[in-house]
């Protein structure tokens, strides 16, 4: 991916500002993708993360076969058994775990930024021949440059940290299903980004001035709490979507009585 494909010019007109975004988002997405299909050919052999995790797995399926053998909850434990195996055919199959993916995410990212939009200011786009003299540019110092290049990645605590600030809600409410039944519903909420990480990480010049600006992804202004059914699979699929659009309407309703 060459530096003529980030979208940026020497000139910026108004339509390019307008359809430069949408252009990074799907180059940048584009480029991600072909560099983590490569890293998932070059392994032959699975990740050191990986063999920890079969190791595991297979003291897990151990202990579930030894429960099997002396008829301790023989359905139940053949099933935990059965999605072990699956599990294990996958890792095997793959040779990597989710955290290895994780990683590899992070580090390419980081690395795309750094090859593609390093030596773009992102204000008038103009493309330089490196980093620091856009750093010269824009009369910046190390560490306003390494802000501005930094990636933005998911924090895998970001629940906890909402969590811990709003708390959570959780409660029963009766859903009058369409045969007339009334479903007992157990109401939890999701935490999710408002700005979502993938397509704000993956527009780099829109990302950068983000960083300048001090909005960080991960904290609670972009975060929120969405109701869901924790028990959904207890009811038959055409009911589904009906349970969940009535959580929604009274979770809205407590919204708009709440002071």
């Amino acid at each position: 991916m060459s530096t003529s494909e980030t979208g940026a010019s020497s000139v910026i007109w108004t339509l390019d500002i307008i359809n430069s975004p949408e252009k990074r988002f799907k180059e940048v997405k584009k480029e991600k993708r072909r560099r983590i299909d490569e890293w998932k050919r070059s392994l032959t052999k699975l990740t050191k993360n990986a063999e920890e995790l079969l190791e595991e797995y297979n003291n897990q399926k151990d202990i579930l076969k030894t429960k099997i053998r002396f008829g301790e909850d023989v359905e139940q434990n053949q099933k935990k058994l059965d999605k072990l195996e699956e599990r294990i055919k996958k890792l095997q199959k793959d040779k990597y775990t989710d955290s290895d993916l994780a990683e590899q995410k992070a580090r390419i990212a980081q690395e795309i930024m750094d090859e593609c939009e390093g030596s773009v200011c992102p204000f008038c786009g103009k493309i330089f021949g490196s980093d620091g003299e856009v750093k010269s540019h824009l009369n910046m110092t190390d560490e306003e440059m390494e802000k501005m290049n930094k990636v933005a990645l998911r924090d895998p605590n970001y629940r906890q940290k909402y969590i811990k600030e709003k708390g959570i809600n959780e409660f029963d409410m009766d859903v009058k299903l369409d045969d007339g039944e009334i479903a007992k519903v157990k109401v939890g909420e999701q935490i999710h980004h408002i700005v979502s990480v993938d397509p704000y990480s993956s527009t780099l010049r829109v990302s950068r001035l983000g960083n300048l600006a001090g909005f960080d992804i991960n904290e609670l202004p972009n975060l929120t709490a969405l109701p869901y059914a924790k028990n959904i699979s207890d009811f038959p699929e055409n009911f589904q979507s009906v349970i969940q659009e009535s959580i929604v309407k009274n979770r809205n309703a407590i919204s708009r009585r709440s002071p």
